[in-house]
């Protein structure tokens, strides 16, 4: 067994809101769906033998709907007598009772969180593409996904913001379930788990932060062991593994298909990230609501700025670069507001100070990006 239990990206600027909000309310919706869950399970199971029987002693009756799930398609057995054809005296009565444990099952099977919040390719119920991410099948389930979502989630909602991020969450459930709607064994099934989601944050971990150290913790022979790997390692690793289970095991009962679907998307949606600039873009918000700490005084120097009142802005933003010395966000409003007022003293502090500041990003990701 080998489990990730932490990685050098989990320092954030800000409270990562969203990721433990969706914890949260994935772990307390499994909390309250799982009451009475055992005893909805039990009747689904009874209506289902019941109606199997049913449908084995007569199969002149055909598989009602509710029933093909559990059934398939099963031939009739050859020398039965098929009902509805005036064969048997008892077949109007026996229909009745094949129809009512139909009808039961069905009334069952829908009362079951599966199917109610979870997706089921056959029936393509839009509302389950976006519920099946928040519905788990027992606590392991829920853990192990969350546990993965909290280690990939700090980082990418520090990179990306918390709107962002939340948005791409739920498009990346979408995307899995639609892989695994294409090309599921079978559709009439439910997808439930937040596995899909967590795949696409795992993809986008992967392309921004490929040479992060994981450190994972292997149980092997009755010994623990303990080791680091680089993020480039690791997860190509396990959408390897993915995939070559949703091509050889399709009917091993785990989506593995929304696993890969969402991995793909999540590493194509970063890389594209990077390459329209989205991704800087995204973090140098992140960066300026962070270091501003919701300090109004920038976004008041460029209304002044824009209402004609340029050197009150510079006196402003002077003061306010002394106090956020770091800050090129800071620094580039000053470049600005100096430029507007024609205070070329201001203008050339603060633009070498944006260079300067500028370049020393620029050095930090060089170096993360060759790290390891």
């Amino acid at each position: 067994m080998l489990l990730p239990i932490g990685h050098e990206k989990m320092t954030v600027r800000r409270w990562p809101v969203v990721t433990l909000g969706i914890i949260v309310v994935t772990v307390l919706l499994h909390a309250f769906t799982s009451l009475g869950e055992a005893a909805r399970e039990q009747r689904a199971m009874g209506a289902m033998l019941e109606a199997r029987i049913l449908y084995l002693q007569h199969p002149g009756l055909g598989i009602c709907a509710p029933l093909k799930p559990y059934v398939g398609a099963v031939p009739a057995l050859p020398g039965l007598p098929s009902l509805g054809n005036g064969d048997e005296p008892d077949a109007p009565d026996v229909a009745k009772q094949y129809e009512a444990a139909c009808a039961d099952l069905a009334a069952a099977t829908d009362g079951l969180t599966a199917q109610r919040f979870g997706y089921v390719p056959a029936r393509a119920n839009l509302a389950g593409l976006v519920t099946y991410v928040f519905v788990h099948a027992d606590w392991w389930h829920v853990l192990g996904n969350m546990w993965f979502l909290f280690l990939c989630g700090l980082a990418l909602e520090d990179r990306w913001g918390r709107l962002a991020f939340a948005v791409y969450y739920v498009v990346g459930g979408v995307v899995a379930a639609g892989a695994h709607h294409l090309l599921t064994g079978d559709p009439s099934a439910s997808l439930i788990g937040a596995s899909g989601a967590v795949a696409a944050a795992m993809g986008a971990f992967l392309v921004l932060f490929a040479s992060t150290k994981i450190r994972f913790v292997a149980f092997f022979a009755f010994r623990i062991f303990s080791f680091e790997a680089p993020a480039y390692v690791m997860l190509p690793m396990w959408a390897a593994v993915e995939m070559l289970y949703a091509l050889v095991a399709s009917s091993s009962g785990t989506a593995h298909w929304a696993h890969a679907g969402g991995f793909l998307f999540g590493a194509a949606t970063a890389g594209a990230f990077r390459v329209l600039g989205v991704d800087r873009t995204l973090d140098d918000r992140v960066e300026r609501a962070a270091v501003l700490g919701g300090d109004p005084r920038i976004d008041t120097a460029r209304a002044l700025v824009t209402k004609g009142e340029s050197e009150q802005a510079v006196a402003m933003l002077e003061g306010l670069a002394q106090e956020k010395k770091d800050s090129i966000h800071v620094w580039q409003a000053l470049r600005d507001a100096a430029r507007a007022s024609g205070n070329a003293a201001a203008l050339e502090r603060a633009t070498s100070q944006v260079r300067r500041l500028a370049e020393r990003t620029k050095r930090t990701e060089q170096t993360e990006q060759t790290k390891g």
